[in-house]
């Protein structure tokens, strides 16, 4: 490796050469390497604002390999860590060898006690496995065919026929249960006092108000809902849901994303009924939701979801533009040294925590 080469997070004045490395080795046309409000968005260094949360590998002040870094705080048990999730990781051919990505990756796991990755192909899945990271080949998913009737207009716009599978007896809430809200600033010390107590039972990001803020309420391009339950007696919060409609590729379709869901026992059948309900209003054709653990689904199931299998069959996951065929998501952490912490039941992570649910395209 080049006495020259540094592993440094960039600075933002060099976003603009960022971009362009990003374009002209990464992917041409990236969202990243077009939109810069989406990528200070996506990757804000949370101890300065004149650097970015990605880190480069630079070669007489060329760059010559990046690893993105989405910063974010994780719960072990209530105890905030500092943490974050990986996103484009890439050195130059010429680099490789000299082992520029493994530097970047090590720099990571310096700056982040615990650190995530979604979606990955079979040659860093080796790299992970050799660095003791726990891994979920397919992330679970559960979901909910809200109207045979939308399915096979979806299908048939994109060609191909559609039957379906046979499911359980799915429960329709023609409105949303009560005490059900939308997100408003004022839930904020309710929420946190929610999270404070709820944080300490799980693994996962740490989803304050300041996380859902900025992670949903103000993101720069999608539009999130968020809804919170409400203790009808004492008008504490119990839980939230979170959500957004996408588009089926130009079939005239959509599906209903669901990105967060957390909740106590009572509180989640009534989320999962407010999220029926939204998605026969917003006249959808299925919803989906991703998560390390069923535990965390079990409302969502006892309201009509089901996990997919080979057995019941995959329903599309890519929709900008529509693809029929199924990929699986597959998921790893990098949990601490020495930690007991292991993929159990009480390890929350969804497609939203990594680079998963953010836009490809510009719109």
């Amino acid at each position: 490796m080049s006495q020259h080469l540094r592993i440094e997070w960039c600075p933002s004045s060099r976003l603009p050469a960022l971009q362009s490395f990003i374009d002209k080795n990464w992917a041409a046309g990236h969202v990243l390497a077009k939109d810069a409000d989406l990528f200070r968005w996506q990757h804000p260094h949370l101890e300065s604002a004149a650097r970015l949360s990605m880190l480069t590998a630079v070669d007489n002040e060329q760059i010559v390999g990046l690893l993105g870094v989405i910063p974010v705080g994780i719960s072990v048990y209530g105890e905030r860590v500092p943490g974050g999730f990986l996103a484009m990781w890439f050195a130059l051919p010429e680099y490789r060898n000299r082992q520029a990505g493994l530097a970047l990756l090590n720099a990571a796991h310096s700056h982040c006690q615990v650190v995530g990755v979604l979606g990955f192909n079979s040659q860093v899945h080796i790299t992970f496995k050799a660095m003791r990271y726990e891994i979920w080949p397919e992330l679970p998913r559960f979901v909910s065919v809200i109207s045979d009737t939308r399915m096979a207009l979806m299908f048939r716009e994109s060609g191909n026929g559609w039957q379906l599978t046979p499911l359980r007896q799915k429960r329709v809430s023609p409105k949303p249960p009560d005490h059900i809200m939308e997100w408003d600033e004022s839930f904020v010390e309710r929420w946190d006092s929610f999270w404070d107590e709820f944080s300490r039972g799980i693994v996962g990001t740490w989803r304050d108000w300041k996380y859902l803020r900025h992670r949903y309420a103000r993101h720069p391009r999608y539009r999130y809902k968020l809804l919170f339950a409400e203790n009808p007696k004492t008008h504490q919060l119990e839980g939230l849901a979170v959500y957004r409609l996408e588009p089926v590729g130009a079939t005239g379709q959509s599906v209903m994303r669901i990105v967060e869901f957390l909740a106590d026992l009572n509180a989640g059948e009534r989320l999962a009924d407010a999220l029926i309900a939204r998605a026969h209003q917003h006249e959808v054709a299925f919803a989906d939701f991703f998560c390390t653990s069923e535990i965390f689904a079990n409302p969502l199931v006892a309201a009509g979801f089901y996990r997919e299998s080979e057995n019941s069959g995959h329903l599309p996951c890519l929709f900008q533009p529509l693809e029929l065929r199924y990929r699986p998501l597959n998921a790893a952490v990098r949990f601490p040294s020495g930690s007991p912490i292991r993929s159990g039941s009480d390890v929350y992570f969804t497609k939203s925590d990594g680079d998963q649910d953010r836009p490809n395209l510009l719109a």
